[in-house]
C-alpha cells in the first residue's frame, strides 16, 4: 500500500495523534507501506524520535499555509538529517494528506531514493535493538527484551509459526510450535505499548479434559521450575461449593472456584515465572522480564494520563 494511503487509513482508524506515537513505525510495517519506498521508514522514524512530526502537525493546526509548512520542514530534513529532498517532500506530502491538510495525491519518482552513488536504498523493516546493560529474564535461552518484532523473529528461526501477527492495540502477538517436546503449544509475545520492548512470554500447553492429567500436568512443571528457581509462593485451593474430589473440578476450575498458580522470581534478574491452570483447563506458563514489565506499566500509565 503506498505509504499516503496507508497513512490516512491508520488515521481514520485511530486518530491523528497516532502520527506522534512510536509505534506509527510498525504500524506502516503492517500495512506494506515501505514497499514502494523502503528509505521512508527511516524519515518517519526520525520525524517521531526527534519530534519534528509533533512541530509539523502543531504548525499546520495553528496555520493555513501548508505549501511554505511542507517545504520548510523538507529543508530542514534536507539539511539537518541528511535525507534526500524528493523522498523527504513525499512523507511529508503523505502525512499532510493523511491529515486533509491538502487534495492532491503525493507521487515521487522511484529514481529519487537513490544514494548519491545511484544505489537504491535496500529495505530494512527491522528495527535495531540497544543494549541497555540490563540482565534480562530469558526464554528458550533468547533474552527477553529488545523490539517484540525482532523477538518474533528469533522464536521463528527456532521453528516456531505465527498464527497472528503482532497486534498494535493489545500489543500482542500469537504464535504456535514446540515447547520442551510438547506439541500444539500456543505462544504469546507481548510488548510494551509504546516502546514496543518485548516484556512477556506465555505459553499455554494443549487442553486438558479431565482433573487428575491436568493437575498432574501442573505439578510436573511446578517441579521442574522449583529444580531451577527455588520454592515458589504456591496457591492452591477451591472455592465453596467446590472441592477436590467432588467431581466438579474442571468446572471448579471454568467457574474461577479453583486456583492452582506458583509464582517463581529469578534471583538474577528479578523476572517472575508463574505456572498455573487457566480456564479453559490448561495449564499456562508466564516469564516476565522485571525490567521491561516495569517500563510497560510506566507507558500504560502515561497513556492513561494523557486521556484525562
Amino acid at each position: 500500500m503506498e505509504l499516503y494511503n496507508a497513512l490516512k487509513n491508520i488515521v481514520s482508524l485511530q486518530s491523528a495523534d497516532i502520527l506522534k506515537d512510536a509505534r506509527l513505525v510498525n504500524i506502516l510495517s503492517d500495512f506494506k507501506a515501505y514497499e514502494e519506498f523502503a528509505a521512508a521508514k527511516f524519515v518517519i522514524k526520525s520525524l517521531i524520535s526527534e519530534g519534528l512530526m509533533a512541530k509539523f502537525i502543531f504548525e499546520g493546526q495553528s496555520q493555513n499555509d501548508y505549501e511554505t509548512i511542507i517545504a520548510n520542514n523538507k529543508q530542514n530534513l534536507v539539511d539537518n538529517y541528511g535525507f534526500k529532498e524528493g523522498l523527504s517532500e513525499y512523507v511529508l506530502k503523505s502525512i499532510a494528506f493523511a491529515l486533509g491538510w491538502i487534495e492532491d495525491i503525493p507521487t515521487m519518482n522511484s529514481d529519487t531514493v537513490s544514494t548519491d552513488t545511484g544505489t537504491k536504498v535496500e529495505p530494512d523493516i527491522e528495527v535495531e535493538d540497544v543494549d541497555d546493560g540490563k540482565k534480562h529474564l530469558t526464554f528458550r535461552q533468547i533474552p527477553i527484551t529488545g523490539n517484540v518484532q525482532n523477538f518474533i523473529r528469533k522464536l521463528e528461526s527456532q521453528g516456531y509459526t505465527v498464527t497472528n501477527s503482532y497486534n498494535h492495540e493489545y500489543n500482542v502477538a500469537i504464535l504456535t510450535g514446540k515447547f520442551a517436546g510438547v506439541n500444539n503449544c500456543q505462544i504469546l509475545v507481548v510488548g510494551t505499548p509504546i516502546s514496543m520492548l518485548t516484556c512477556r512470554v506465555v505459553i499455554s500447553l494443549p487442553e486438558q479434559q479431565i482433573w487428575f492429567s491436568l493437575k498432574s500436568e501442573y505439578q510436573e512443571w511446578k517441579n521442574k521450575l522449583t529444580t531451577k528457581y527455588g520454592t515458589p509462593q504456591s496457591y492452591e485451593y477451591f472455592s465453596e461449593p467446590y472441592y477436590e474430589g467432588d467431581g466438579y473440578e474442571m468446572s471448579a476450575l471454568s467457574n474461577e472456584h479453583c486456583q492452582y498458580s506458583s509464582y517463581f522470581t529469578d534471583k538474577e534478574t528479578g523476572g517472575t515465572i508463574v505456572v498455573r491452570m487457566s480456564q479453559n483447563g490448561c495449564v499456562t506458563m508466564v516469564y516476565e522480564d522485571k525490567h521491561n514489565s516495569d517500563i510497560g506499566e510506566s507507558e500504560k500509565n502515561n497513556i492513561a494520563n494523557d486521556d484525562l
